[in-house]
């Protein structure tokens, strides 16, 4: 508690670094209180302290764009796998990245619900790596590419971080199935389709944070269709619509009535 407690006193950037590692511990249920306590105040902090999606995200995509724009295929293999190069040449360490402490950054985000964090794992769903069965340094590991694409990787952290009524998928085949559906939901949010809510909070949240209860709109987010409301439920069907149904029947009443009417006109002639 004594080091949270300085943490919360530091500058945000050193107090994300400083706290990063309590709030990667997760919450799990195996905790004892004590720890449990220091890791929800420590989460706590972060989250109110406003850029922490930025920071975690960010030493990933530095790296991922250093490795794009590496020439040397050497180097770029050794940022990409954490590999040293041969004997006197530069390894990930001394080229300034580290795969895996970014990564371990990125998952940090997980257990941080927020639209902030929401919004930086969403910002990795478009990355095409692995589409072509390659990896960014041109290599084709298989099966495992989904393990290694950062797609993948942030869609697995989505599916983690407590959102409610996620995207879903019936009779899923392939990761990539999952990264697209985070992608069309992250898409509605958006384009002002959908809002979201956290597990146990009211509130909801657009893309850049929390919205009015007048504008919001949840659809439910599924692969299938929502039920026809009762006037397209008719349309469907191919029965009339409830209008025309008003003019039938109120047009075979008024047919009734004239030949009522004639009816009895006619006995008086006669």
């Amino acid at each position: 508690m004594a080091e949270i407690d300085r943490a919360a006193n530091m500058d945000a950037p050193s107090r994300f670094k400083a706290l990063e590692g309590i709030v990667r511990m997760g919450g799990t249920a195996n905790m004892d209180s004590d720890t449990l306590a220091v890791w929800e105040k420590a989460r706590e902090i972060v989250l109110a302290t406003p850029g922490h999606g930025e920071f975690y995200q960010e030493p990933i995509a530095k790296m991922m764009a250093a490795v794009r724009a590496e020439p040397d295929q050497e180097k770029k293999r050794a940022l990409y796998y954490d590999s040293e190069l041969a004997p006197g040449k530069e390894n990930y360490r001394t080229l300034g990245y580290d795969r895996r402490d970014a990564m371990w950054s990125l998952e940090t985000l997980q257990y941080l619900p927020s639209f902030e964090s929401v919004a930086a794992l969403a910002s990795f769903l478009s990355d095409p790596e692995g589409r072509d069965g390659t990896t960014i340094i041109g290599d084709r590991p298989g099966d495992q590419i989904t393990r290694i694409a950062i797609s993948c990787h942030a869609a697995d952290l989505l599916d983690g971080i407590g959102i409610e009524k996620p995207p879903v998928i019936h009779n899923i085949t392939s990761n990539w199935q999952r990264v697209d559906a985070w992608s069309d939901w992250w898409n509605e949010v958006k384009a002002g389709k959908r809002t979201y809510r956290f597990k146990g909070s009211p509130i909801e949240y657009g893309p850049d944070g929390p919205v009015a209860a007048q504008s919001v709109t949840r659809p439910a987010h599924d692969s299938v269709k929502a039920s026809p409301s009762r006037n397209e439920a008719v349309e469907v069907a191919g029965g009339p619509k409830p209008q025309l149904i008003y003019w039938m029947v109120g047009g075979g009443s008024l047919l009734l009535l004239i030949g009522g009417w004639k009816f009895m006109s006619s006995r008086r002639q006669v």
